[in-house]
């Protein structure tokens, strides 16, 4: 479990005063695979979510925006 909030951290010093700017595909993806492993390690998504500075509401356009590509 530490080593899921780690990598949350590590995020959220990529994110750091980026808020309103667009976030490329490949770092979404990597988010929302830091997001999922530390939610599988106990954590609850939107707790995980505000480690990064990244909201919940993002978080779920994102992955209905995956459902919907066809992914």
């Amino acid at each position: 479990m530490k080593k899921a909030f780690v990598s949350l951290w590590v995020a959220l010093r990529i994110l750091e005063g980026r808020q309103g700017q667009m976030i490329l595909l490949d770092d979404r993806q990597c988010y929302e695979k830091l997001i999922n492993e530390t939610v599988l390690a106990g954590a609850r998504k939107y707790k995980a979510c505000n480690i990064i500075g990244l909201s919940i509401r993002t978080l779920q356009c994102w992955q209905a925006e995956g459902r919907n590509s066809g992914k």
